[in-house]
């Protein structure tokens, strides 16, 4: 009857009034069978999800608002989150100008001083060899470990050390001094 309060979304017109509303209250074009929020008109199923707002704007829970690389970090802490091989967990590559663990920095690892000798090594990262340049003709060794800790190749310094033997990865070198076993480690990548 015309005194009736319309019920909304029973298909039926309780107060009589073809202007009152009864389903698609926000008049989007979209009904309530398909609008997941009848009460804003800039949610429905044809609007365009905007990431990062906590919002289903477009009414499909399978598109994502966050974390869209899907590495499982959320943008809060995820530093490029376009990217699922860039996120806190991420192995560091150094001396690539990409911050891989999102710490704020790209790791610089090739060049550093034992003894006050500098050591620098090329290319990084490597496909055969390992060149290295000593400052000076102090003896040392070395010692290859995967990212486990597991000793791979060890022996006495020298100006290249292949790494063909080495499955493609990330990997631990450590230089140390033959005469006071002062050392330093510093990773290389194997393509």
């Amino acid at each position: 009857n015309p005194g009736a309060i319309e019920n909304p979304y029973n298909n039926i017109d309780d107060d009589c009034n073809p202007q009152t509303l009864d389903d698609d209250l926000d008049q989007d074009g979209f009904i309530l069978e398909f609008d997941c929020n009848d009460n804003d008109p800039l949610i429905n199923p044809g609007a365009i999800e905007n990431p990062y707002n906590n919002i289903d704007d477009d009414c499909n829970p399978q598109t994502l608002d966050d974390d869209l690389d899907q590495d499982g970090f959320i943008l809060e802490f995820d530093c490029n989150d376009n990217d699922p091989l860039i996120n806190p967990d991420a192995i560091e590559i150094p001396n690539n100008d990409i911050d891989e663990d999102c710490n704020g920095e790209d790791d610089t690892t090739s060049i550093f001083e034992l003894e006050k000798t500098a050591i620098s090594f090329f290319p990084n990262p490597a496909n055969q060899f390992i060149h290295f340049k000593l400052g000076s003709s102090t003896e040392m060794n070395y010692h290859i470990y995967d990212l486990t800790g597991k000793r791979l190749k060890q022996g006495k310094f020298q100006e290249s050390i292949s790494v063909t033997d080495l499955e493609t990865g990330i990997y631990l070198l450590k230089v140390y001094s033959s005469k006071n076993g002062e050392s330093q480690s510093f990773l290389f990548v194997r393509n």
